[in-house]
């Protein structure tokens, strides 16, 4: 299932309308929605703010690994006298 919620003039939103009722496949239905429509400025936000909550732990993963990685670097070099 693929909602898309559109706002606009309401001049745009009946074009689009009629457009996707031209071209959708005959087993699709379309209809109206009265509720808020996120701005595609605030979507991007959120957006891009639970983009970067799944990808820090994978950041603080990584630095943990380059953190043991200088680590054990640090010990060879002293080893060989660096």
């Amino acid at each position: 299932m693929v909602d898309i919620v559109i706002d606009g003039k309401e001049s745009q939103v009946e074009a689009f309308k009629e457009y996707a009722e031209t071209k959708k496949p005959s087993s699709i239905t379309i209809s109206d929605y009265d509720g808020d429509v996120m701005r595609m400025a605030e979507y991007s936000q959120v957006l891009t703010a639970m983009q970067m909550l799944k990808a820090i732990p994978t950041m603080l993963e990584i630095r943990d690994s380059t953190r043991g990685i200088d680590e054990t670097t640090r010990r060879t070099e002293e080893k060989i006298g660096i």
